[in-house]
């Protein structure tokens, strides 16, 4: 199989010809429909091509501090002006101080912790918002919990043969969704993978998404097939 030239076209465009296969066996139908134009496409392929295209900026403020052993008050503080884009407001400064930097201790806990805490995750971000807690659980798991944004929501709800749609505001629908669907989903992708990488796969999502975002109406469910 030949790699996706930097040049070529995005992996199921219609003039992409190339076809790949991963570790032989397929998404199931449950989950995982997929582009269709030409041709099927491998989670390899998709990754390599779109991952290529994520740019959210100041990449190294995210990459120098995500996999750190335990936190440091100022590489948390990092990995959260990277997902606000940089700027905090005096307001979000203040919050984020006292409900997330404030627990700082049982952050590096949790991080630590061989099993997932859930009872301990809720008790101590009960009170942050829900896209703050979402992002919490993958900076304290990285490997567990995948990142997530309205991009990435639109790139799953097109993949998976869905009307694109605004992410609900309603924050417990938002936490249930992300863990309820948002979740399985990427690990079945990743266990479709021949190579997997979940952040290069986070990132893929991303720009997919963002792609969607940009081109409305581009594609439609009409130019789906499902992956069996």
């Amino acid at each position: 199989m030949n790699e996706t030239g930097a040049n070529d076209p995005p992996v199921g465009h219609p003039e992409t010809t190339e076809t790949a296969q991963d570790t032989g066996r397929r998404p199931s139908v449950r989950l995982l429909p997929t582009l269709r134009m030409h041709l099927e496409m491998s989670v390899s392929d998709f990754v390599r091509f779109w991952s290529r295209l994520y740019d959210y900026g100041n990449e190294a403020y995210y990459f120098s501090n995500i996999f750190a052993h335990q936190f440091t008050k100022e590489q948390l503080w990092q990995l959260l002006e990277w997902k606000n884009g940089m700027v905090l407001s005096e307001a979000k400064k203040k919050t984020l101080k006292e409900k997330v930097l404030g627990h700082l201790e049982v952050i590096n806990q949790m991080k630590a912790a061989d099993k997932w805490n859930e009872g301990l995750f809720d008790r101590t971000f009960y009170d942050l918002g829900v896209s703050w807690r979402i992002f919490m659980r993958h900076v304290i798991k990285p490997d567990r919990f995948p990142d997530f944004d309205y991009h990435t929501y639109h790139a799953y709800r097109f993949i998976a043969g869905l009307k694109v749609k605004t992410v609900s505001k309603n924050a417990q629908l938002k936490e249930s969704f992300y863990l309820e669907k948002y979740l399985p989903f990427v690990h079945e992708l990743v266990s479709y993978s021949s190579r997997p990488d979940r952040r290069k796969l986070d990132e893929a999502l991303a720009a997919f998404g963002k792609f969607l975002d940009a081109n409305p109406g581009m594609f439609s469910n009409e130019r789906l097939r499902t992956w069996n």
